[in-house]
């Protein structure tokens, strides 16, 4: 594991990414894709195969390098959960957000099966109570998914002593998730892009936009782009793009580590991905060489540089709920890092056209899900770039109805 990026480097992962060209001149296309990382790479992909010409522009070195920065998982269930999301947008709304989900997870594992390096691994995923009042919570996640018939079960504590090495007093399992190798994923999708015909540029940050009749012109440093249609995939809003993020996520910090290989971890439901309910979340996983990848996120963090007590204390932390878990094992961190990232708390994600500007696209979502989340953006923005309607079109307007929700 890279301790400053958080990429794992393990059996069959990839060299780092390497450098794409940066643009030069002056380049056409149909659909100008600003931002990498898994909704760049998944939107242009997309576009490409469904015969669009598409160029899309990175502002660092590689659109792969961002995305291999993500967990390594699939998840269709994200931080909040189903009926305190329903509290806060309603019932209908977040029954159909977490049906989307599901689907494009689904969509997600079933494309990286067909990428050389993606190391799909179908999982499914824990989350235990840590108190009665989590147990309340879970009962009622259980009641939400049940009601809507979401698959999900409810553990009581005999069940989860048989499956698991650790007592808690109940737990909600779902399915449908799935492990990955970020950076294989990522690197397979840039070749796929290359090959459906995108035009990837690296180091080529979008520094002004102009519409030109009824396209627009993007500048970078040394070339620009005109397009008929713009995506801001995530990474870059750019100028004037009229969807500003900065009241609608929660700064989050997430301490990961990972021990060295243990041995007889067979009454480990191998199967399962392990998350608790607490605020400060607690998510562990196993690798294929019987390691636990582990990590604790703090929520509405401030946005400035972590003290050196903050990082001795929240890894202590971090090593200490892994000993409680297995106090079998004698578990110690090999490697440790900090990433730093973004969370929507019970928003949804901004996914669509402006409601103002005709042609420009946003994909923008953030949280512990967010290659799902890129699934979905890719899916519906290549429908409404091709003047399609997408199912799930209406829940994400970007409208005065969704920045109210957000």
């Amino acid at each position: 594991m890279n301790s400053e990026t958080g990429i794992w480097v393990g059996p069959g992962n990839i060299a780092s990414p390497a450098a794409c060209a940066s643009l030069k001149g002056h380049v056409e296309s149909d659909t100008a894709v600003i931002g990498g990382g898994f909704t760049g790479l998944l939107c242009a992909l997309k576009l490409a195969e469904a015969g669009e010409n598409v160029v899309l522009l990175e502002e660092g070195s590689n659109p792969a390098v961002e995305a291999a920065h993500a967990a390594g998982t699939i998840i269709h269930t994200g931080s909040m959960m189903l009926h305190e999301r329903a509290a806060v947008i309603g019932t209908d709304a977040a029954v159909q957000f977490q049906r989307f989900c599901c689907k494009a997870a689904a969509d997600l594992q079933r494309l990286g099966t067909q990428l050389p390096h993606a190391a799909i691994q179908r999982r499914s995923s824990l989350r235990f109570a840590d108190s009665d009042a989590d147990t309340l919570r879970l009962a009622r996640e259980y009641r939400a998914f049940s009601a809507h018939g979401i698959p999900a079960a409810f553990l009581e504590e005999s069940e989860l002593r048989r499956l698991y090495p650790f007592r808690k007093a109940a737990a909600f399992c779902t399915h449908g998730h799935a492990e990955m190798n970020p950076a294989g994923f990522a690197d397979g999708l840039a070749e796929r892009a290359r090959t459906a015909g995108v035009r990837l540029y690296g180091d080529s940050a979008v520094l002004g936009r102009e519409q030109a009749g009824r396209r627009y012109l993007l500048h970078t440093a040394l070339g620009r782009v005109s397009a008929r249609s713009v995506i801001y995939a995530g990474g870059q809003e750019g100028p004037g793009a009229g969807c500003s993020r900065k009241n609608r996520v929660r700064k989050i910090r997430t301490y990961a580590g990972i021990t060295p290989p243990l041995h007889n971890l067979d009454r480990w439901e191998y199967s399962s991905f392990l998350e608790n309910t607490e605020q400060a979340q607690l998510r562990v996983r196993t690798t294929p060489e019987g390691r636990l990848l582990a990590s604790v996120t703090e929520h509405a963090v401030p946005d400035r540089p972590v003290l050196p007590s903050e990082r001795q204390a929240s890894f202590r932390n971090l090593q200490d709920k892994l000993r409680d878990l297995f106090p079998e094992h004698p578990v110690s961190l090999e490697k440790q890092w900090i990433l730093h990232g973004e969370d929507a708390g019970a928003s949804l994600p901004v996914i669509g056209e402006d409601s103002e500007k005709r042609g420009i696209y946003y994909g923008f979502g953030s949280g512990y899900n967010q290659p799902v989340l890129s699934m979905l953006a890719a899916d519906i923005l290549t429908c409404q770039v091709q003047g399609q309607t997408h199912p799930a079109a209406e829940l994400f307007r970007t409208s005065s109805k969704l920045s109210n929700v957000v």
